[in-house]
């Protein structure tokens, strides 16, 4: 594939022609964003740069990316290999998600096929006022082809994807879709809030552990639940990142799909839109050094805000059981179904509250 060097150094402009750590690494950018994915692994996002406050939301370990090919292991995990070369950023998701899992016959490791996986690309647009790149991958153990396209306009600090996924095989199979951004510091701090037009909160099964903030298999309505030790506890706020809890719980009951996270000390937010008609729930993953073992060990610090098309409460996702469930979880042979996304970074020195974000991806104040 040839190179593709970077075509101005003014408004919008793209390149594929950069390495990191031994991957391939494009680089979307104009007057306000950065953007770096890394189409050898996922085409995942690994950074999202608002530029005029050299601040990246996403969570980063400081081992960086690694080549999910060649990396060595000792034995291999039967959780799959996801967490072994995990080091933040936003994943895509598919065609499970969570715990490894069995579709149709085949084999799945942690959060499916595609996020370890490479995918091609190609630049589509390259002009002063839009950039546009298309990725696609078809999977191996499942019969799919996922199809994505980013795309940056020209003073806008908003990342949009239009995506698609198309069954190719001859039967009827069911799926888990989502996408798996993790926040993390100097981004994610105490005081963080978010906002979301969510109505019911989840929040999953198993045992209790000291290290949990809230009830497992508990329900409560958006944004108050009853917690672990007693209190209630408002989900909006983020507590200290270094209080020792973990959690996972789901936001369902979406009439518009979107969340905003501010950060009041830097006085800027990052927030995603999507359809509610695509992925109808958000799951949200708490680590605030609360897990002992591998692989956090006590030192993590993240917040994922991952919005899917379905969700189970058990740490194994049953996709045959929850294709009967969500029926938008099930494509047909030759079936197609597609999405979009709008991620945003904008100021918010006031730290007001976020009443709406658009599906263009403007941001509406109370």
């Amino acid at each position: 594939m040839n190179e593709h060097l970077f075509s101005r150094h003014f408004g919008c402009r793209v390149s594929d022609a950069c390495t990191y750590n031994g991957l391939r690494l494009v680089l979307l950018e104009n007057e306000l964003m950065q953007v770096a994915i890394l189409p050898e692994k996922g085409a995942e996002i690994a950074s999202l740069r608002y530029k005029p406050a050299d601040v990246d939301p996403l969570l980063h370990f400081r081992q960086g990316p690694l080549h999910p090919g060649p990396f060595p292991v000792t034995i291999p995990s039967r959780d799959g290999a996801f967490l072994d070369v995990y080091h933040g950023g936003w994943q895509e998701l598919f065609p499970s998600g969570g715990g490894p899992c069995e579709l149709a016959g085949a084999e799945l490791g942690r959060h499916g096929e595609v996020a370890l996986l490479p995918w091609n690309w190609e630049i589509v647009k390259d002009e002063a006022d839009e950039i546009a790149i298309h990725f696609w991958v078809r999977t191996l153990r499942t019969p799919f082809l996922l199809e994505r396209t980013l795309r940056l306009r020209s003073g806008r600090s908003v990342l949009e994807i239009e995506e698609s996924v198309t069954n190719e095989g001859g039967v009827e199979l069911p799926f888990l879709w989502g996408h798996h951004p993790a926040f993390g510091p100097p981004f994610l701090a105490e005081g963080c809030r978010l906002d979301t037009p969510a109505r019911f909160i989840e929040v999953q099964q198993g045992a209790l552990d000291p290290k949990n903030r809230l009830i497992p298999g508990s329900h409560g309505v958006w944004p108050e639940i009853d917690g672990a030790r007693g209190e209630r506890v408002d989900l909006r706020y983020i507590p200290h990142v270094n209080e020792g809890s973990a959690d996972m719980f789901y936001l369902t009951g979406f009439q518009q799909g979107w969340y905003a996270l501010s950060n009041p000390h830097l006085g800027l937010g990052v927030a995603l839109a999507w359809p509610t008609e695509v992925f109808p729930y958000l799951w949200v993953w708490e680590e605030f050094c609360g897990s002992p073992e591998s692989p956090w060990f006590g030192r993590t610090t993240s917040l994922g805000l991952e919005p899917f098309n379905g969700y189970s409460t058990t740490s194994v996702p049953a996709l045959n059981e929850s294709s009967k469930l969500f029926q938008q979880q099930v494509l047909p042979p030759g079936g197609r179904l597609s999405a979009w996304l709008k991620a945003v970074i904008f100021p918010n020195p006031g730290n007001q509250v976020v009443r709406k974000v658009s599906t263009d991806g403007e941001i509406l104040f109370d």
